[in-house]
């Protein structure tokens, strides 16, 4: 897989990979905003030229998405360009809340956790 284009933002790293498959990595760096998001969502317009693409989620271990966030991404009217959502938990705060994310917030997506990244992107590639 190669990186055709990326962008870096305060709260994440997003990638545009080679495959059709976008990866969004957040930060540690703090609180993430509903603001952030809507920022975060610009930028996956621009480097997908506004077309949806399976997303694989990857965070920093102390990363981990407040209820507003979660609330906020699992619309489907939020991540217009989201096909599908992919999250890596690599840590039991990530998988408490992941599981949170799927059975309380319900997103309108389909959306898997995965320990594994390799198992987490062929799970994806069914959408692309």
């Amino acid at each position: 897989m190669k990186v055709i284009s990326q962008k870096i933002i305060e709260t994440h790293k997003i990638e545009l990979i080679d495959i059709g498959i976008l990866t969004i990595h957040n930060f540690e760096t703090r609180i993430q905003t509903v603001e952030d998001m809507k920022l975060l969502i610009s930028v996956i317009g621009i480097l997908t030229n506004k077309q949806k693409m399976p997303i694989l989620h990857t965070f920093d271990q102390f990363s981990l998405p407040n209820k507003e966030i979660r609330d906020f991404w699992a619309s489907n009217d939020t991540c217009i360009y989201s096909k599908a959502d992919a999250f890596i938990v690599s840590s039991l705060g990530h998988k408490i809340t992941g599981d949170f994310y799927l059975n309380i917030e319900k997103p309108s997506r389909p959306t898997k956790l995965f320990s594994n990244k390799i198992k987490a992107i062929e799970w994806l590639k069914k959408f692309i």
